[in-house]
């Protein structure tokens, strides 16, 4: 029995708490420090609302945890489709 199989709702959500809580610190940490302060206003170009504001905090967490799941679980369901399919491993 085959079991090297990924978890297509466990994978989005790890890769998408990992993402959120990665953006949430960028912005915060630019906001205290000034740390990535450049960087931060980039990635705002592609998430409305980012911005290194507490405000722009949550936003960046919430558009972390979404676009996180999304690949993630994408990554995982191409994965177990090969994987099925014995085209690799």
């Amino acid at each position: 029995m085959d079991t090297s199989r990924f978890n297509v709702v466990n994978l989005g959500l790890a890769l998408g708490i990992t993402w959120g809580a990665w953006l949430s610190i960028a912005a915060l940490l630019a906001r205290l420090t000034g740390i990535g302060y450049d960087m931060t206003l980039l990635i705002a170009k592609i998430y409305p609302g980012y911005a290194p504001t507490f405000k722009g905090t949550v936003f960046g967490g919430l558009w972390g945890l979404a676009c996180g799941f999304v690949c993630g679980a994408v990554f995982a369901w191409i994965y177990n489709q090969l994987q099925a399919r014995k085209l690799f491993g």
